[in-house]
């Protein structure tokens, strides 16, 4: 759970949204790293992964997905098991996974990170459209 979402959903769990009703819509919003589920670019994944492991996606499962799998491809690219000849690779990667194209830059960040921003609607958090 990170610092910024956590202590909201604290306070979501103590019935914050459903005590304010619509008193709060458009009156606190919260950001997220990350996209919500149906916003993935494979829209498969929430199913395959409750199949899979009879629980619920949790928040940074799909980006943890991706980086396992931006690091299998480096380490094919590279032929090598070794991360210093895998790591380089990884700067070279560009591919579609779970959340999106998968690249990064010179010093190793993503290329294509995203942040969400949720306000309340009917004492739910719902995600803003972009």
């Amino acid at each position: 759970m990170n610092t910024v979402r956590g202590p909201l959903l604290w306070l979501l769990r103590l019935g914050l949204g459903q005590e304010a009703g619509d008193a709060i819509a458009g009156q606190v919003y919260c950001s997220q790293a990350g996209l919500p589920l149906e916003r993935l670019a494979d829209k498969t994944f929430n199913k395959r992964f409750q199949k899979r492991f009879h629980t619920k996606v949790q928040i940074y499962a799909p980006y943890a997905y991706d980086a396992v799998a931006a690091i299998i491809e480096a380490m094919k690219a590279a032929d090598s098991v070794e991360p210093d000849h895998y790591l380089p690779a990884l700067k070279r990667l560009d591919f579609m996974g779970v959340t999106g194209e998968v690249a990064f830059d010179e010093h190793g960040d993503t290329k294509y990170g995203t942040v969400t921003l949720y306000r309340f609607q009917h004492g739910k958090l719902v995600a803003m459209q972009p």
